[in-house]
């Protein structure tokens, strides 16, 4: 399944934390007033955007995004959008209505903005989205241990079953 560069700046916009829209309490860049979208992809923010995201999900560094890496970032902004819904959807609907937008916006300020102006400028923003990419990487490891640890234990299964099965045959042979 092929996506389209707006798609992949979609996800990664929610993946980054970025699902609220613009609004004064985050800095704008001036070459690049309204988003990644406003500019056809071309702007600096989203060039940056871009960026990141090959930093972060092109494992196999060849500049595009392949076919597996594209779903892991797709993979990866569901978990995002869910982690936000379920910190922010007030009234359970499954998607945030402007009001529950407002409380992640506070939140985010509130967390990351350091100079007290009432916006997150570039750094600020930076050090938001290495936050949340650090919490998203922990919560990924998190979940591949449980599943080795799972696997293990799976497997642990299978052979006491197998001893148990050997057990039956001598017991049979006797």
């Amino acid at each position: 399944m092929r996506c389209g560069a707006r798609t992949i700046l979609s996800l990664a916009a929610v993946l980054c934390g970025i699902l609220v829209m613009p609004s004064p309490s985050f800095a704008q860049d001036p070459q690049d007033p309204q988003g990644p979208q406003a500019t056809g992809g071309k702007g600096p923010r989203a060039k940056a955007l871009r960026a990141r995201m090959l930093e972060r999900f092109d494992t196999d560094k060849d500049g595009k995004l392949s076919d597996s890496e594209r779903a892991a970032a797709r993979q990866a902004a569901k978990k995002a959008k869910a982690h936000l819904l379920k910190k922010f959807d007030a009234n359970k609907n499954g998607k945030l209505e402007p009001a529950e937008r407002q409380a992640a916006k506070a939140a985010a300020l509130k967390r990351f903005d350091k100079n007290g102006d009432g916006k997150l400028g570039p750094a600020e923003r930076k050090a938001m989205r290495k936050a949340i990419s650090k919490r998203l990487q922990a919560q990924e490891a998190k979940g591949e241990k449980a599943k080795a640890k799972g696997k293990a234990s799976r497997t642990k299964d299978k052979a006491k079953d197998k001893d148990k099965d050997k057990d039956k045959d001598k017991a049979k042979v006797i």
